[in-house]
Formats: structure tokens, sequence, C-alpha cells
């Protein structure tokens, strides 16, 4: 784990007050605004920037756009955790420290509407604490600094003049798995869930092909090099499948699929013979959303994953065995206030059977609830974000919260600050 460099320790007892108090008074106070909602956007700070500086017209010739933001959060552990650490979390793991989380730069060319050739792509650049749990293997493998520098994204879109148009990814990008993303203002929720921490991977480098059948239904396949990885560990490929479908205005489904070996060959001597490829991972994540109403969004993802144990497991005679992980993730987000504030619930269930994916050396059941706000506080500048929260994890069966796994439950409370440019 990364030792942190913050000199802040604050009252537990003040920042649980504050905690509720960030809960409950924004709600009150812009309720009595909802009648002058502001519905301006965000300002393009960087763009209009470049735009001060006589870039404007090249830019817009060339379709190009700059952005991008930066995170800082908080959290509070109602446990006390002696190692100042949260159990089973990724970008929020520090407990009672402030966490500097993502500063983050994009610059990209959008496909222009239609189906002739075109070309676009994307540049994403981000440096903070949660980089280092982002890096694709083979990329910045060797850095342990608390804060570091990962190039999230970076690929070429051609579209081919191929029935509606053929769209061809070419480099590494982010998953088009799970309901949550890396990208902070992209979540309605300051913390990540467990799907997200353990069930699916983050990115991919290699060609991904996209289709749609029609204006409700569309297709991808891709060649990766697999979960994570910027340089392949055993020179066969992983596959990637999935798609979209409208099946309403209201009512969207989409569903994701990878598979393929992510071990590094076995050494030399060893059973089964060097190099093994044959111990496939598989995940396969579903997702269904659903507008209740203007006001109103739902969303459940699911997702299942298995792979196989390695060469010596099956030497042992357990051949067949495997790795298996299974969860839900239900979303519920209500809007108060249009572009002011509004609230999220994210209830999750996550079983990792074999405790590979988790590392609690247990078999581990997880439930856990989390409630929030997405405030906007300021209606004349939308580019300021809070995101306070309040987060119950639960394990069935064995003890794996708190420094010396001594509890079956965990409480925190926590916010962060997003500031879009």
């Amino acid at each position: 784990m990364f030792q942190s460099r913050s000199p802040f320790k604050l009252s537990k007892l003040v920042l649980a007050l504050s905690a509720v108090g960030m809960l409950a008074l924004p709600s009150m106070s812009f309720a009595a605004e909802e009648a002058a909602a502001d519905e301006d956007a965000p300002l393009s700070l960087l763009q209009d920037g470049l735009g001060s500086a006589g870039l404007k017209k090249p830019m817009d010739d060339l379709g190009l756009k700059v952005y991008g933001w930066a995170e800082f959060g908080y959290t509070y552990n109602m446990n006390a955790a002696n190692n100042s650490a949260n159990s089973l979390r990724s970008f929020d793991y520090r407990d009672n420290d402030f966490t500097a989380h993502q500063a983050a730069f994009n610059i990209e060319r959008a496909l222009p509407e239609g189906k002739d050739f075109a070309i676009g792509g994307k540049i994403e650049l981000m440096y903070g604490h949660d980089m280092g749990y982002i890096h694709s293997v083979g990329m910045m493998d060797n850095n342990t600094d608390y804060y570091q520098f990962d190039p999230t994204q970076f690929y070429a879109l051609f579209r081919l003049p191929v029935g509606e148009g053929l769209t061809v990814k070419v480099g590494k990008y982010v998953t088009p798995m799970g309901v949550e993303v890396i990208d902070a203002p992209g979540n309605a929720l300051y913390s990540h869930g467990d799907l997200f921490n353990f069930a699916i991977p983050l990115t991919h480098t290699g060609i991904q092909f996209d289709y749609a059948l029609n204006d409700k239904i569309g297709v991808y396949y891709g060649v990766v090099f697999g979960v994570d990885q910027f340089r392949d560990t055993n020179g066969t490929l992983s596959h990637m499948a999935g798609g979209s479908i409208k099946v309403t205005d209201k009512l969207t489904g989409l569903l994701n699929v990878i598979t393929g070996p992510e071990n590094a060959p076995y050494p030399s001597g060893s059973l089964p013979p060097n190099p093994e490829n044959t111990d496939y991972r598989t995940v396969v994540d579903a997702i269904i959303n659903y507008s209740v109403s203007d006001n109103l969004s739902l969303s459940l993802n699911g997702d299942i994953g298995y792979e196989r144990f390695s060469g010596p497991e099956r030497a042992n005679g357990t051949n067949g065995a495997g790795d298996w992980w299974q969860g839900v993730a239900a979303y519920a987000t209500y809007t108060i206030t249009p572009k002011q504030l509004a609230t999220t619930v994210r209830v999750e269930y996550f079983r990792d059977a074999t405790a590979t994916r988790t590392g609690t050396g247990v078999a581990v059941d997880l439930f856990e609830v989390t409630a929030g706000l997405d405030i906007h506080p300021l209606k004349k500048f939308q580019n300021l974000r809070l995101r306070p929260e309040v987060r119950w994890d639960h394990a069935f069966g064995d003890e794996v919260f708190d420094a010396g796994n001594t509890k079956k439950d965990q409480v925190t409370f926590a916010t962060d600050v997003i500031i879009t440019y």
C-alpha cells in the first residue's frame, strides 16, 4: 500500500457530523431555489483559453476539443483503522486523509455524424493518487510513488464506409464494461463499488470494431492483449464482444464479454509445460438502464467471472476447478434540482468464492449500501461539484474489515470536490 504524505488529521466526531450535515443541508437550501435553477452548461475553460490565444479557428477547423478535471477527496472510517486504510477499497482506501485523486487532460476529435470515411481519436493523460491502481501491465510497472502519472487512453478512430459505417478503434482505451468508470466526472458517487473494484477490467489495448445494425441495435468485436495489459504477458490475445439494444426510449440494455488467458507462462520445467495459455479468464457483464421519468433513472449491473486454476493445481488432480466471482449492483438517481442537486443510492452484492479477487484469504460475500449527493453549489459556475456520501459495507461470514480483520461491518463518511476545466 502507498504511504500517506498528508499532515492533516481531523477530529472524527467533527467530520462525522459535517458529513451528515453535507448530506442534509444542501437539499433544504436548493429546494427553495428549484424554480430558478440555472441551465447554463459548464464552461470549457481550456478550450476558451486556447480561443483567447488565437487558436480557436484552427482548433475548430480540426474538430479538436481539449478539456480536463481535478478531483480531491476525503474519507473518514468509523472503524478507526489503525493502518489508516479503508478495507476492500481502491481509489478511496485512505482513512482520515486528504487525497488528490486525479488531474486529467484530454484532447479529442470525435467522429462527425454520418457514414462516410472519417478520422478521430483521443488522448487522455492523468496524474494523481488513483493512477497507482490503473496502470496496465507493461506500462510504468516500477512506479511506486504515492502520486503517479498514467496515459489512461490513447487511441485512433476510423469510420469506414461499410454499410451504415464501421468504426474501428485502435490503441489503449477504457473498458466498455460496468456502470462506473475511471474518470471521476462520469460517476454519480464518489466511492467505487465492489464490481468496479474486483469484477471487471479497467482498460484494454488492441483493436475494436463497432457497427450499428440499425438505430436500435449496435454490436462490437475486439481483439486485445487482455485485462489491463499494455504488453501481452503470454503471447495469446483475448477476445471481446458485446452490443447494446434500445428497447424503448426509456429502456436500454448492454452486454459485454471478454475471454482469454491472462496469466504469464509458467517457469520452464513446471507442469504443464511452458508456455501455458489454457487458463482462460471469462467475464460476462450485463447492464439495464431505465429512465422512469425526467427526474428518476435506474440501472442494474450484473457480472460473473471464471478462471481456471493454474498448472500446479491441475497437476494435483483439481483439473476443471477454478476461481469464481459474481455480483449485482442497483443504482437509483433522482434529480432534485436540474443541474444543481441530485441524489444517488447504490445497493450491491459481490461474492468472491475463492478469495482471488479481494485477496481476503477466505471466501467472502460482500454487501454494501451507499447514499450520496451530487451538488453544483454555484449556479453560475457549473464546473464545481461536491459529492458527499455515507456508505455501509457488510461481510457475511468471516471478518474482513479493520486493520486486523476483526469486524464484519465498515461505515465511512466521505466527500470529494471536482473542478472541470
